[in-house]
């Protein structure tokens, strides 16, 4: 009996010391640590270091800095802290389900993703649906719903712990996640999509304000493919940010790439000191 509670104050104290050296200082949920404590942090970036990314002639880009990605989420669960914590702030898609099928025509090639809302008995369920599809321009995005099927993400939603809204516990959580579940992609027809988008925009409201009035938004194919094509990537989370300064859509959708362990890929595979690549800015761009 000695040994057994030798071992157990043993394995205790190594978890004790586990969790400070990942640098989470408390910043991370006991759970969390419980739930994970055989596995180790991704490398991630410093914060303090943000890079704004150049776009070319035509504005076009998505790329964000992992200071923002951290900033973004902290703001959505400081807005938003019930819905974060039990009901999730994002979720999975796999990458062999977001293949940009060419297409003959004009404009902008890319996805349009859609912010739904289902209503069940028990717990609410956010979820993206999208499509590939063409824009003419970026600053007004159509968002018609046809009523054709829809690709439907409600694959691996993660619930967001009760103490780490910091921006190193923001970091942490980023480095630290489980692996997605097996992909649990389907499909929704339009007219449930229609009213799904709507149970979205009329639930999340500021000072009696809906945060977004866009059902959706618009990448562009080139940039999902960069993220998509770094080593390793197997697929993307998505996780749900809030910029409060916008007029509109203040509820942005952050896209991070996932690697074979299922990790999120926080830093350059083939370059450690550089960060990832990270999309944020879908269009319509900031109304600000």
């Amino acid at each position: 009996m000695k040994k057994i509670t030798l071992l157990l104050l043993f394995l205790f104290s190594f978890c004790l010391i586990k969790g400070e050296w990942r640098g989470w200082n408390g910043d991370y949920s006991v759970q969390t640590l419980n739930d994970e404590m055989f596995t180790l942090p991704v490398q991630r970036p410093d914060l303090g270091n943000c890079t704004t990314y150049s776009s070319d002639a035509l504005g076009i880009h998505h790329r964000i800095c992992f200071d923002s990605v951290c900033i973004l989420i902290q703001a959505f669960v400081e807005t938003f802290p019930d819905e974060a914590k039990k009901n999730g702030v994002g979720g999975y898609v796999d990458k062999k389900d977001l293949n940009l099928v060419p297409h003959t025509a004009e404009g902008y090639h890319g996805w349009l993703f859609f912010n739904g809302l289902y209503k069940a008995t028990f717990k609410d369920e956010y979820f993206l649906a999208y499509r590939n599809d063409s824009v003419y321009q970026k600053d007004s995005i159509p968002c018609p719903i046809i009523d054709e099927s829809y690709s439907y993400n409600t694959s691996s939603p993660f619930v967001f712990p009760d103490s780490a809204n910091t921006l190193l516990g923001i970091s942490g959580f980023l480095s630290n996640m489980p692996e997605p579940e097996g992909p649990m992609n389907t499909s929704i027809n339009g007219k449930s999509l229609k009213t799904d988008c709507k149970n979205f925009t009329d639930y999340f409201l500021v000072n009696g304000e809906p945060t977004n009035t866009n059902r959706c938004g618009f990448v562009l194919g080139s940039e999902l493919k960069n993220l998509l094509s770094q080593t390793d990537c197997v697929g993307m989370r998505y996780f749900f940010g809030y910029e409060p300064d916008r007029k509109s859509d203040k509820i942005r959708i952050i896209f991070i790439g996932v690697d074979k362990n299922g990790e999120n890929i926080l830093v350059n595979p083939d370059n450690t000191s550089q960060e990832a690549i990270f999309i944020e800015n879908e269009w319509p761009p900031s109304q600000n």
